[in-house]
């Protein structure tokens, strides 16, 4: 270990460099002050775009399935519209959604009676001894 040690320091270039001149030092305090971070350039348009994609991904996949989607009219030039259905005399009544109901919770476990002796050796060994009740036919 130590022969690696002094062939890494005879080798190190920094033991025989001279130090720096007090010009040389100020130089580089004023370049690293007057250097700034460089900007990233991601353009706004490439952000709205990836916004309004996730807004669409999101609407996909958060319909409600039992909704359809809206529908979007189309328009002929030439012929009329058609006129609109009569109201139905009665709304459609909708039964509200009921959750499953929930199986009950198991009868508890009682713990059986044992007792645990644990030893550890120097080296990291563990010995484990488990006691059951003579209850359990164990």
């Amino acid at each position: 270990m130590t022969d690696l040690r002094d062939r890494l320091r005879a080798g190190d270039p920094a033991r025989t460099a001279r130090p720096l001149d007090p010009d040389e030092l100020a130089a580089m305090r004023r370049a690293m002050a007057t250097a700034g971070p460089v900007p990233r350039r991601f353009p706004l348009v490439v952000g709205a775009v990836a916004a309004v994609a996730t807004g669409v991904m999101l609407a996909v996949l958060l319909w409600p399935a039992d909704v359809p989607p809206p529908a979007v009219p189309a328009v002929e030039a030439a012929a009329p519209l058609p006129s609109a259905p009569a109201p139905p005399a009665l709304a459609e009544i909708r039964q509200p959604r009921r959750r499953a109901a929930r199986p009950a919770a198991p009868a508890p476990i009682t713990p059986a009676a044992v007792k645990e002796i644990r030893y550890v050796t120097a080296s990291g060994t563990q010995i484990l001894w488990t006691f059951r009740s003579s209850e359990e036919g164990a």
